[in-house]
């Protein structure tokens, strides 16, 4: 069976050095790269609410191993075949753990990316999920590997999820954060001690690349946070083919 590298590009938001590196990536592990440009959410959505229906892309059920990247994400040449982690497992980085050495501003993630949607998140996911292990397993949901072998169940229920959602007729248009909040229920609820977090290296958050840094410190730089999220164009300064010099452990 085979693996894919799937990626939103609704709006022409992909970058062309990020698709290179992924592009690469994918050659390199023996993967296909999907780039959805269509939106399969109705416009009253946030585009990143699109992953809600994965279990739509064509052939779904055919891939053995899917790997979800954000459109503003690069991956080094040298990092390992993340499709050789076990399949049974669904992988993502936690989302506290890139900002960990600064207590304020982690606190200032958390508040704002998972706390604040908590209570919503749980209406809309139909049941409770505990809080302190919700914030304690947050991760962002913008990387993430799964099987749909084995979470097609979920995907399934994500996609209902959404159609309860779009039939309240409410806007989640501006609602970003409550799509990651609803995910991260889903996700915590049906894999449970399946979760695997891997460490920050596999989802960087807010590289540092401000200064006019080229090269790559970590395997995966995600272009977003407090700061970069504004300032997607860096992408495009940082060369992903420069090999990380510092041998890491998968």
């Amino acid at each position: 069976m085979r693996n894919a590298i799937v990626t939103l590009n609704i709006g022409s938001v992909f970058r062309t050095n990020a698709r290179r590196s992924l592009e690469h990536a994918a050659a390199r592990w023996n993967a296909c790269l999907i780039e959805l440009t269509a939106p399969l959410v109705v416009p009253t959505f946030y585009p990143s609410y699109n992953k809600f229906l994965l279990g739509r892309v064509p052939g779904f059920a055919e891939f053995e191993r899917i790997l979800f990247c954000d459109p503003d994400i690069l991956i080094n040449i040298s990092t390992p075949n993340i499709f050789e982690l076990s399949p049974s497992y669904f992988y993502a980085v936690r989302d506290g753990d890139r900002f960990a050495y600064d207590a304020a501003l982690h606190s200032q993630m958390e508040q704002l990316v998972a706390k604040d949607h908590y209570s919503e998140a749980v209406q809309y996911c139909n049941w409770e999920v505990s809080e302190t292990v919700y914030l304690n397993n947050f991760f962002n949901a913008g990387f993430f590997l799964f099987s749909p072998r084995y979470h097609s169940d979920m995907f399934a229920y994500l996609d209902a999820t959404y159609e309860r959602m779009a039939a309240s007729e409410a806007d989640f248009s501006t609602k970003n954060f409550l799509e990651q909040a609803i995910f991260n229920c889903v996700v915590q609820y049906f894999c449970k001690e399946k979760l695997s977090l891997l460490p920050c290296d596999w989802n960087f958050l807010e590289p540092p690349v401000l200064n006019g840094e080229t090269t790559m410190e970590r395997w995966v730089y995600h272009f977003t946070g407090p700061v970069l999220h504004k300032h997607k164009e860096l992408i495009d300064q940082v060369d992903w083919t420069v090999p990380i010099p510092i041998e890491r452990e998968i």
